[in-house]
């Protein structure tokens, strides 16, 4: 059942109210003191509901109706809660015949929210009107509405369901600065009299509805702070008893420190697990909120990543509500010593809710193949960008996770979220992400609070909530997602048609496939693994793998062929058991027959150098065994010519400077800059190497400059503004070649934030931005 179904589950409330009429007056009065909400199976007291941490304030209730005359009612209302907020509510509604089967009806709506006492949930204060008219004929209703909110803040409405005008299941037209209108028609086919026909007991009704300027145009939720229910699904309305007030979530660490929020999840993981130890230890109050505290800071980010999903959270949850500090205490450690192990990738018990069957000593496990004869298959998790209401997620990746069989290769999870920039979110959190699979019709607003994407999207990817129509999201994220992670297998569904989309250059050159928007689950199963599998594989290795295996004789280095003289040795056996077989076995040499050539490579090494190519994002890779300094003398060599001149760092490593020699050049010291307080040095200062290619210029020997080799980053992590040094430097000299030595910086490639600082980065957006009219402009501009 739907949880968030009023007319199926209500929320139960404990407290006290009185209830009567004074003359033609109805009053209620009354004292809340605990919520249970619909789906759940414990009470919380009103304050910890509505996100308030260290208190347990009930919620005290007044209500005033009256019908002064037929037809004309009014109806008050007001909800305080102490330390918390207030809310005040007032509803005028008005109803008369006009003419015979033909009624009109009117009404208003204001309401005044703010923060109260203490201000346990945050300061502030918000108003609210609404206004709607509409007529009643013979069974057929029509009306329209409109609703405004103060820029203050969004309604509030942790007890139950907004009763404004433009309430709707899935979105409430109330957050801050929103003006909006609505139009419906009902028509009730088994009282009304409009049709020659009757159908007892159906009604059918339409509304559309729409709002702009919301501060925070993302979906609305009225999730519950401390038990956060999985589904943002309302009830469609409700009565006039119910209150009208909207969560505030609780305060906790911004989503968007795009740095921190995932390298620091385990340390959160493990803040939990010692508030919740220390709740077993002494189940105080304190203590309680201590851990329902921590829980919250890490649960936002948790909705990034696979494991451990809503089901175990939500069971956590449930363990908190129920006060059972052991099992709260047992249920964290359990998931963390499996994040921390990464046992969860293999072990199907550590996705289980009780303890049966799970190691409970995750931290002592061995590593893999050393406790089982097992292979184990590799795990990833893929991404689904759906506009599915959340209710809906859990069957998604449910029906994806049906499908797993024996022969698949790999074993996967889905992650699943509802926009644009949440799929960001995920992509930049989570490194075990390899795959993407975006539905069309999904919104761009994050459901959390995250300025600093806002900017980064707009100001580096040109993406913005105004920037597309929902439609063209897809195909937005699409392209995003690739100058973020290169790497990741990007599908899209579309009910649009599908063979415009799919010849759409643009889409071609994100998308790995484009299926219609009802495509069969097993189809995007078998293109995931599938897509996966191509990049999964080593040419060299595999081919290396079957050398192995091959019953041959090798004669290029008889001591240890194959391995059989030392197995068979009575004095070296040991080393032939300490390396095991398979080293032997894959001993090999140049005239080696099978394993291609390193000199003139045509098969797998070739091949693998191809696909190291379109992982560095370069148009060549070429494999050496010398390591980096004989690379470094090669391409010096290769590059300069006995006279030319290379602008080179002084504390560059040493073998820059053999191969300069070597290859006839003159090396033009440039120094770094030195930082005394840190005994390091930083740099080299772009103003220094500007002045000497000017100083070379004012020479007359600037045509002789060829190359500039500079370390990036240097031994101490100082990183280089690539773009900008060689945009400067190119300026001077157009011709200039440059030698990035990224030795200590191989791993940036494969981080969005550090990759456009590498060389191979920085050419890209260069020569990216040389084919925009903004690169001609500024052209023309400094002719």
């Amino acid at each position: 059942m739907n949880p968030a179904d009023n007319r199926m589950i209500p929320n139960t409330f404990e407290g006290v109210t009185i209830k009567g009429e004074f003359g033609p007056v109805g009053y209620n009065v009354g004292y809340l003191t605990a919520m249970k909400a619909r789906d759940r199976h414990a009470f919380h007291d009103m304050a910890g509901v509505a996100g308030a941490k260290g208190s347990d304030s009930g919620l005290i209730l007044t209500r005033l109706s009256a019908e002064p005359i037929k037809g004309l009612n009014f109806y008050a209302a007001n909800y305080l809660v102490e330390d918390v907020f207030n809310t005040a509510y007032a509803n005028v509604e008005f109803k008369r015949e006009i003419v015979k089967d033909l009624v009109g009806q009117i009404g208003i709506q204001f309401t005044d929210q703010r923060s109260a006492g203490d201000d346990l949930i945050g300061n502030f204060s918000t108003l609210s009107f609404g206004a709607r008219g509409g007529v009643i004929w013979r069974g057929l209703t029509t009306g329209a509405a409109l609703y405004i909110t103060g820029d203050g803040a969004a309604l509030k409405t942790p007890y139950g369901s907004w009763p404004g005008y433009l309430s709707f299941q899935e979105k409430d037209f109330d957050r801050a600065g929103e003006k909006a209108w609505g139009v419906g028609a009902k028509y009730d086919f088994d009282n009304g009299s409009l049709l020659p026909f009757r159908i007892p007991g159906l009604t059918v009704l339409l509304r559309y509805a729409t709002g702009t300027d919301a501060k925070n145009p993302g979906p609305t939720h009225g999730a519950l702070p401390r038990v956060a229910s999985s589904s943002t699904t309302k009830s469609r309305c409700c009565e006039r008893g119910d209150i009208t007030m909207k969560s505030a979530a609780p305060h906790s660490e911004r989503i968007d420190r795009l740095f921190s929020t995932a390298e620091a999840r385990l340390e959160r993981w493990y803040a939990l697990v010692s508030v919740a130890q220390a709740w077993a230890v002494k189940p105080d109050r304190a203590a309680r909120a201590a851990v329902e505290v921590a829980l919250a800071e890490l649960r936002p980010a948790e909705s990034f990543f696979a494991y451990p999903g809503p089901r175990l959270l939500r069971a956590v949850e449930d363990e908190i509500a129920q006060g059972d500090a052991g099992d709260v205490a047992r249920l964290v450690r359990r998931i963390y010593n499996a994040l921390l192990s990464s046992g969860y990738r293999a072990d199907a018990a550590d996705w289980e809710t009780s303890d049966d069957g799970a190691d409970s000593d995750g931290m002592v496990r061995l590593p893999p193949r050393l406790d089982s004869a097992d292979t184990r298959r590799p795990y990833f998790e893929t991404l689904i960008v759906s506009p599915a209401p959340p209710s809906r997620w859990p069957a998604i990746a449910l029906d994806l996770r049906r499908l797993r069989r024996p022969e698949d290769q790999f074993v996967y999870e889905s992650v699943v979220v509802g926009s644009f920039e949440d799929a960001l979110l995920a992509a930049l959190f989570n490194g075990s992400i390899e795959a993407v699979v975006i539905y069309d019709g999904f919104p761009f607003a994050s459901q959390h609070d995250a300025p600093i994407l806002h900017e980064l999207l707009a100001s580096q990817f040109g993406s913005q909530a105004n920037g597309a129509t929902v439609e063209e999201h897809g195909a937005q994220l699409a392209r995003t997602l690739k100058r973020i992670r290169p790497e990741l297998d990007v599908y899209l569904l579309s009910r649009r048609n599908v063979g415009e989309v799919a010849g759409d250059a643009e889409v071609a050159r994100h998308v790995r496939r484009v299926f219609y928007g009802i495509e069969e689950p097993l189809e995007i199963h078998l293109s995931v693994i599938e897509g996966v599998a191509e990049r999964f594989e080593t040419p060299y290795f595999d081919n290396l793998k079957r050398y192995a295996q091959r019953p041959i004789g090798t004669f290029h280095a008889l001591p240890i062929a194959r391995g059989k003289s030392i197995f068979r040795s009575n004095w070296i056996r040991d080393m032939g058991e300490f390396y095991g077989p398979t080293l032997f076995l894959a001993e090999s040499s140049a005239t080696t027959g099978g394993l291609d050539s390193l000199l003139e490579p045509t098969g797998t090494i070739k091949r693998a150098q191809d696909m190291a190519a379109r992982a560095f994002g370069c148009d060549r890779v070429f494999f050496v065994t010398n390591g980096t300094s004989t690379s470094n003398k090669m391409v010096e060599q290769a590059l300069l010519a006995p006279g030319d001149i290379a602008i080179v760092d002084r504390n560059c490593h040493k073998s820059h400077h053999y191969g300069m020699v070597m290859a006839g050049a003159q090396p033009y010291y440039v120094e770094a800059y030195p930082m005394t307080a840190y005994s390091m040095y930083g740099g080299v200062p772009l103003r220094s190497l500007k002045k000497a290619l000017l100083g070379l210029k004012a020479a007359g020997r600037l045509d002789r400059v060829r190359l500039v080799t500079l370390t990036n980053c240097t031994f101490d992590g100082h990183v280089y503004n690539t773009r900008r040094v060689m945009e400067e430097l190119l300026a001077i000299k157009p011709d200039l070649i440059f030698l990035w030595d990224e030795a200590w910086f191989g791993f940036a490639r494969f981080s969005p934030f550090l990759r456009p600082r590498t060389a191979m980065g920085a050419a890209a957006d260069i020569e990216a931005w040389l084919q925009t009219p903004a690169a001609a402009e500024a052209y023309a501009a400094q002719a």
